[in-house]
């Protein structure tokens, strides 16, 4: 189960709890979409803080809209990966706050590196999963190793090539 990200099809619900309770730096952290594509970084909208919902509390958000009926939500924390946020200047003082801030910065990106992982791990495996099971149905249909068919075969105006000789009474012949 993820840590960073849920996402939630309507249940009529408007209230919802953070998955990662009041694990975020900011509040501008935590995203909240309608049809989030989470692999592909997409969605079909991006709903704002104080307009599409508000913070209930540190660890809850309520939504001024309900969804639409099939809708899905995705509520995410996104901690800035790509600068800074505590960052260290020569001849200041470090703080434990500042320390702290920068470790749990490291450590929040790398857990949601490693949900988005998982998520692509699990639909790579269902993927890979159809396609077997997709094979598998088409080998069972017409094995090509031999066996037996059942019912009409429509060819169109497809010929049938590679014959060998006939050798019983109801074998396929060629023209020659």
């Amino acid at each position: 189960m993820a840590d960073t990200y849920t996402q939630v099809t309507n249940t009529g619900q408007t209230v919802f709890s953070l998955p990662f309770s009041s694990d975020y730096l900011l509040k501008s952290h935590v995203k909240v979409y309608k049809g989030r594509d989470l692999l592909a970084e997409t969605q079909t909208s991006t709903l704002s803080d104080g307009t599409d919902y508000n913070f209930t509390n540190a660890t809850q958000i309520t939504l001024t809209t309900g969804l639409a009926s099939g809708e899905e939500l995705t509520i995410q924390r996104q901690t800035p990966k790509d600068s800074q946020l505590s960052p260290w200047n020569d001849g200041s003082n470090l703080t434990a706050e500042a320390k702290n801030k920068a470790d749990l910065q490291c450590l929040y990106v790398v857990q949601e590196q490693a949900d988005l992982n998982a998520l692509a791990a699990t639909k790579s495996l269902a993927a890979v999963t159809a396609s077997t099971n997709a094979v598998n149905t088409a080998n069972a249909a017409l094995p090509k190793t031999g066996g037996s068919m059942s019912g009409v075969i429509a060819m169109g105006t497809n010929k049938i090539t590679g014959l060998g000789d006939p050798t019983a009474a109801q074998d396929a012949v060629t023209k020659a």
